[in-house]
């Protein structure tokens, strides 16, 4: 090859190159306006799609997720048409997004290891399914997701503009004995990660916070595990040790009659709305207090029993 011709090809290679780097931190470096005033948009280390979602998953029985699942570890419940999902966080916590369809429902499901949360939602807007994958970025700790057809960017809170789904938070050992026949998220994600290790391990006994917050509160020590409430009004949290003590608590959360309490039975917290007379379940999640309080700058406590 003549020294021009190398020339040409090397100056080629390298515009390639710069071209590649350049389209993948464009994404990954564009500045964002936040709804939230002092919301603080940061990277959390990997790339876009440096967490992979997973978004063809496959299930399998209780006996056989047993063989891995720690009893202690947990997860988020789904039902629909009397059928029970369990997403393991030991999964979630290595992909953050699951686009999954359950009961013909497109779903969303997510889980934030910096912040002890999970969520499900109906993954459509405006009529449209949307494929989620995790941008790479954060706001207050949690993944900003993004829509993988347009690259739109979801910042949280998700149900600003998806719809939240009836799910809550139990162990391993209390899925298996209560749906002993439900189904669990594989470990077959198509990627090569050890789902018994945590790459998080100790974070939830220590005090410490990885990323920048927006909003700061020191009502509660910062990883106390809450259950967050929100209505068209107000938002509301009920620190976990607070509830299991009380066993039931009635409240009001804007003009809006509650009723938080332990679940005994699946081992975790559980509310329902009164309203005329009837009782209709509500969604708490879990978070730490930290993030919550981020999130949702606004919110109550609930301090006494």
């Amino acid at each position: 090859m003549s020294r021009s011709k190398l020339i040409i090809t090397t100056t080629f290679l390298i515009l390639i190159v710069f071209g590649i780097v350049y389209f993948q931190y464009r994404f990954y470096r564009t500045p964002l306006a936040s709804t939230q005033d002092q919301a603080i948009l940061v990277s959390g280390g990997p790339l876009k799609n440096g967490i992979p979602s997973i978004d063809e998953p496959k299930f399998e029985p209780v006996a056989s997720a047993d063989q891995y699942l720690d009893d202690k570890g947990y997860g988020l419940v789904v039902t629909q048409n009397g059928k029970q999902r369990f997403y393991p966080y030991q999964i979630l916590v290595w992909h953050e997004v699951v686009n999954d369809v359950f009961g013909k429902i497109p779903l969303l499901i997510t889980y934030c290891s910096l912040c002890f949360s999970g969520s499900a939602y109906e993954r459509a807007v405006n009529g449209i399914v949307v494929e989620f994958g995790v941008s790479g970025k954060l706001i207050d700790n949690y993944p900003v997701l993004y829509d993988k057809q347009t690259d739109e960017l979801f910042t949280p809170p998700l149900e600003n503009r998806l719809k939240l789904i009836l799910s809550y938070v139990t162990t391993w050992a209390n899925f298996k004995t209560n749906f002993p026949n439900g189904q669990v998220l594989s470990r077959d994600t198509g990627f090569i990660r050890d789902y018994t290790a945590n790459p998080y391990e100790n974070y939830d006994i220590n005090n410490s916070v990885l990323f920048p917050v927006s909003h700061q509160d020191d009502r509660l020590p910062v990883k106390t595990v809450v259950f967050g409430y929100l209505n068209e009004r107000s938002q509301k949290a009920y620190p976990l040790d607070l509830i299991k003590t009380a066993g039931k608590v009635n409240d009001v959360v804007g003009n809006e009659e509650v009723e938080i309490f332990w679940d005994e039975k699946f081992e975790t917290v559980r509310g329902f709305s009164k309203r005329d007379g009837k009782e209709e379940s509500i969604i708490l999640r879990s978070f730490y207090w930290f993030s919550w309080a981020a999130i949702y700058p606004k919110t109550e406590v609930f301090t006494s029993l």
